[in-house]
């Protein structure tokens, strides 16, 4: 065997894969991963997760509850959420959810430990997911359209995702940007790239490194894994629910006055995907 071609063939293998992975795009036009989310005054982001038989909007339990109000019962922010999806090439389709009539009918869940909220909307047989019907209290406001929710099977649970595993996190970051410079367009989800940048073991949440803001809660979290030679696997890990803050203080020493800056330090935390399972209808 002559050993420099062996050599040079597997530096030009190793440059092929790392082309490949690197080019490699999402298998979905990006538009398709986030929904946007209104309610009362609340604005966020969620995602569809198509689980068992049903299709649910998943979303930061914080975008539908006013959690700052009791440590317990919380109330929602409104009675009807509005969604606007990017399912289509064309236009978005947007659908109402009376929350007050899902709740009632036991369609809402929330965690009381985690911030995760969900909201069963459509149902299928078991035995054909291809035939679905929405459930009383959901309405299109434009012309109704196959939604493009994520199928359970394409998830990765907290212990068998990586630190340092790739992710991009989705959303609608509603507080960025200045009113009379209108660069972004808020009607679309914006995406942001980064890595898992460790676990809380305690808390068991990901951090990312990866700046989060208002509008971007409930986003989701959709990792980058190669898989075999030359492909790549694209699971939903978790849901964007805070960014992390870091502090600057400083203190007038001869007036006697100190000062506190709260800044966000590019690091967000999300859920992961592990509690949203544990929900599922069954």
């Amino acid at each position: 065997m002559n050993i420099k071609k062996s050599i040079f063939g597997f530096i030009i293998f190793g440059f092929w894969c790392a082309s490949a992975f690197a080019d490699s795009p999402l298998p979905n036009p990006y538009t398709y991963y986030a929904v946007s989310i209104s309610v009362g005054s609340s604005q966020g982001t969620g995602f569809f997760l198509q689980a068992s038989n049903s299709v649910y909007l998943v979303t930061a339990r914080h975008v539908l509850f006013n959690v700052t109000q009791s440590p317990t019962n919380w109330p929602m922010w409104g009675v009807v959420a509005v969604c606007t999806a990017h399912t289509t090439e064309s236009s978005p389709t947007v659908l109402t959810l009376d929350l007050d009539a899902l709740m009632k009918s036991g369609d809402v869940r929330y965690s009381p430990n985690h911030d995760i909220a969900m909201v069963r909307f459509e149902t299928c047989p078991d035995t054909n997911h291809d035939i679905v019907s929405f459930l009383p209290g959901i309405s299109f406001q434009t012309k109704q359209e196959t939604l493009a929710p994520i199928s359970a099977s394409l998830c990765n649970k907290f212990d068998d995702t990586l630190v340092g595993t790739d992710i991009y996190l989705f959303g609608f970051p509603s507080s960025i940007g200045i009113a009379q410079m209108p660069q972004i367009d808020f009607t679309l989800p914006l995406l942001r790239k980064g890595i898992v940048a460790g676990k809380n073991l305690n808390r068991r949440v990901y951090v990312l490194d990866c700046p989060a803001y208002q509008g971007n809660s409930g986003g989701p979290v959709i990792g980058r894994e190669p898989s075999g030679i030359g492909s790549i696997n694209f699971p939903l890990l978790g849901v964007v629910t805070e960014m992390v803050p870091y502090s600057e203080s400083w203190q007038n020493s001869r007036l006697g006055y100190s000062n506190q800056t709260v800044s966000n330090s590019g690091y967000s935390i999300a859920e992961p995907i592990d509690t949203v399972l544990e929900m599922v209808w069954k």
